[in-house]
């Protein structure tokens, strides 16, 4: 049987997990709101690495790195692998974040941590007009990988506008409603209660790193950000 990971509950159910902003906003599959594009793209993010911890495959380290020629340090956020991969199904974010920490680790031939803000880098084939819509298409593709949504390409006018549209499933409806987010909810509660520096760096550099990619070439204004 086939079952959601946490990023994607958290992608379901972004009415819970990120706002309505007054533009850049993406329409959620399971009802008729819209939140937030970064708010939720950092929200999905975050659930990936903190599942992956909290399954044991990986651990987080903080450490000092240089700065504006070393004159100024900061502190900044590292993953390293703590022990065997999850079951993940392929292509969600869960599967991705362990799936590419080993591989770094591998090509660096050390078992010195992955910068978390790298690893997130990883994900990405270049930039994007929309870096933060872009990782939720990575979600979305997983699902539609999975047989959970429906893929196609999106037309007005019965002329094809080169973006994808995603419908929904009985399935993805089925598991949806057998599903709850609210571990989800209860698991960044307790990291953000327990382990606030932690929590605050982490959603910190998820933001900054997906913001890095950018593609500041062309006019593109983003309005929204959290």
């Amino acid at each position: 049987m086939d079952q959601l990971t946490p990023s994607e509950l958290v992608f379901l159910h972004g009415e819970r997990f990120a706002t309505r902003a007054i533009a850049g906003n993406v329409s959620l599959p399971l009802s008729d709101r819209a939140v937030a594009t970064d708010q939720l793209a950092t929200a999905v993010l975050t659930a990936a690495f903190l599942a992956n911890e909290e399954e044991g495959a990986i651990r987080f380290e903080m450490g000092e790195t240089a700065r504006w020629l070393g004159l100024r340090k900061r502190t900044a956020l590292s993953v390293a692998t703590n022990g065997p991969a999850p079951m993940w199904p392929d292509h969600t974010l869960e599967w991705a974040v362990s799936t590419f920490l080993g591989g770094m680790e591998g090509e660096t031939g050390t078992a010195d941590p992955i910068l978390v803000a790298a690893l997130v880098d990883a994900l990405f084939d270049g930039d994007e007009t929309d870096p933060w819509r872009y990782v939720i298409e990575l979600v979305e593709d997983g699902l539609a990988a999975r047989g959970l949504l429906d893929r196609r390409r999106e037309r007005w006018l019965r002329l094809p506008t080169g973006r994808t549209e995603y419908g929904l499933t009985g399935e993805l409806e089925r598991l949806a409603a057998d599903s709850s987010p609210e571990k989800i909810e209860r698991l960044f509660s307790a990291v953000e209660t327990a382990r606030p520096e932690l929590w605050k760096l982490l959603r910190w550099e998820l933001e900054r790193a997906v913001a890095a990619r950018l593609d500041t070439s062309s006019y593109y204004v983003y309005h929204g950000s959290s």
